[in-house]
């Protein structure tokens, strides 16, 4: 290999592994930064709120993958850069270098979109994210939308038609849309129901773990299974103060959810006159 064969090989990979970390950067920015303006315009209105979230998303992703498709691929993802790399249409010695830059892009773009907020840069997560519930669905959604990437050469019809960038919106919006049912899901023991009505009534300064077992009047053990459940789904959270562990309903969260069963209440409800003519 020439001297000036290598480094144009080096310049290529350079300009490759810019664009991707560009690209994630921008689309984490896009993604955190509408979920951050649609959750203070929604008013709890869940659906606007998932609206406001993933249209832009969708939106990014068609532009992004435009533009830096074709220098890099457009990954934006590990995980798609380890599919690419199985099906040979990415070298294995750049796996690595590409899921360093993405990662770094993602950090970086979260803290652009906290900075563009004025929020603080750094924020420690009030829910826990763990769980076999948790990483299946994870798992099932990133299957999903590598399928829908991968399928029939998606990235080059993307660039041409923007067919698949909506496929992948209208996927990400049925992922959201599964949180809520699982939420509702999880409120249907009549234990945790009523375990979550007390939080609801004790106000931001929620109630002791020992507090709540005393009002339940059931095994500390099985305490902790429902209230790992309702952190799971982001309706309670948990602080630990000296040696008490305070429990507080999320309301945000509940707000959501609520907003999410109101939004449309009645939408199809006939005009007086015309349920009138209709009963006669």
């Amino acid at each position: 290999m020439t001297l000036s064969k290598a480094k144009a090989m080096g310049k290529d990979l350079s300009r490759r592994l810019a664009a991707e970390a560009i690209g994630t950067g921008m689309l984490v920015t896009a993604v955190v930064g509408s979920g951050i303006m649609a959750a203070k315009l929604a008013g709890g209105n869940v659906a606007i709120a998932l609206l406001g979230n993933t249209i832009p998303t969708g939106a990014i992703l068609v532009v992004l993958i435009t533009m830096l498709g074709p220098i890099s691929g457009a990954h934006f993802n590990p995980a798609v850069s380890l599919v690419m790399a199985v099906r040979r249409d990415l070298p294995w010695s750049i796996l690595p270098a590409y899921a360093v830059v993405q990662v770094a892009g993602g950090y970086a773009g979260s803290l652009i979109a906290h900075g563009m907020f004025d929020l603080p840069l750094l924020q420690a997560s009030q829910h826990a994210r763990t769980g076999i519930d948790q990483w299946l669905a994870e798992f099932i959604a990133t299957f999903g939308l590598l399928l829908t990437i991968i399928h029939q050469n998606a990235y080059s019809i993307i660039c041409e038609l923007g067919v698949d960038a909506a496929r992948v919106a209208l996927y990400l919006i049925s992922m959201k849309l599964e949180k809520a049912a699982k939420q509702l899901e999880a409120l249907g023991s009549p234990t945790r129901l009523q375990l979550y009505r007390m939080l609801v009534r004790a106000g931001d300064g929620g109630l002791p773990v020992g507090r709540l077992q005393e009002r339940l009047a059931i095994a500390g053990s099985t305490l902790s299974h429902h209230l790992h459940r309702l952190i799971l789904m982001g309706l309670v959270t948990q602080e630990r103060r000296a040696t008490t562990l305070i429990c507080r309903a999320n309301y945000p969260a509940m707000n959501a959810l609520i907003g999410f069963l109101a939004d449309e209440c009645c939408a199809d409800a006939l005009p007086a006159e015309a349920g009138a003519g209709e009963a006669a």
